[in-house]
């Protein structure tokens, strides 16, 4: 599937696919921006139109995702192992 001519719709989507197979979703969605603002592309696969219609327009990024690509939180820091933990040892 990787192709220098894709077109980035159609490997966002086969991204999607592929990871709802793998974790055996019926549903998968990405959104993806190439810019510090808002949502270029929003990908779903699984939906139909109707489904899609019940939920409601697409997310935009203006709303708390956008929050979230403008001003993105620190990753919460790995807890550390005990200052004294015994390492194991082959016996």
């Amino acid at each position: 599937m990787i192709r220098a001519d894709v077109e980035l719709s159609v490997l966002l989507r086969h991204f999607v696919e592929g990871a709802c197979s793998l974790v055996h979703a019926r549903y998968g969605a990405l959104g993806f921006s190439t810019k510090r603002t808002g949502l270029d592309q929003f990908v779903t696969v699984g939906l139909t139109d109707d489904a899609e219609a019940l939920i409601g327009p697409r997310p935009t990024g203006r709303g708390v995702l956008g929050l979230l690509i403008t001003e993105p939180a620190p990753q919460p820091r790995r807890p550390r192992h005990p200052p004294r933990q015994l390492r194991r040892t082959a016996r």
